[in-house]
């Protein structure tokens, strides 16, 4: 961060604050702390991951009705789409954490399913709370989670810079 002070009358423009993460007063003067950052990078990379949440979507719902695939191919693409998701909220962090959240949170849906409470069990009969936390308890899920999550890494990893779609994983 970059620590900018100016005095509060001398008529800057606001639309420049929103660039700063901190706005400090002392006294009779401002103290702004300016970000790093490219806001229209971060931009960008949010879009980036929403267009790919899209795309995985309607690829696992496809997969779902081509029978040649593997059984295991739509919980790869779910486990792909948590990382997109998770990769929009927490933009700025390292790609590794990234990973290890959506894997985790796939991991505790997949635990949830040998819940028997049976509000839980109702909303799993919907079309929505089976899409979203899946049906049954099964071990290949957690394989397929794990695969998944490592395909969508390695690739954001090595073409991300191309695509901006990470600042830096070092």
């Amino acid at each position: 961060m970059r620590k900018v002070t100016t005095n509060i009358c001398n008529g800057k423009d606001k639309t420049q604050f929103f660039a700063y993460r901190a706005i400090i007063w002392r006294g009779s003067s401002l103290y702004l702390y300016q970000l790093d950052i490219n806001f229209t990078h971060i931009c960008m990379k949010r879009i980036v991951y929403l267009v790919l949440i899209v795309g995985i979507v309607c690829a696992g719902l496809l997969s779902r009705r081509v029978g040649w695939l593997p059984a295991g191919c739509g919980d790869g693409l779910w486990a792909m789409m948590m990382f997109c998701l998770w990769r929009v909220v927490f933009i700025r962090r390292r790609l590794w954490w990234v990973a290890f959240s959506s894997l985790v949170t796939c991991y505790c849906v997949e635990a949830s399913q040998l819940i028997g409470w049976q509000w839980l069990v109702d909303l799993r009969h919907t079309l929505i709370g089976h899409l979203l936390l899946g049906q049954g308890f099964l071990l290949s899920d957690l394989v397929a989670y794990t695969i998944g999550i490592a395909i969508i890494f390695f690739i954001t990893h090595s073409v991300g810079e191309l695509l901006w779609l990470r600042r830096s994983t070092h």
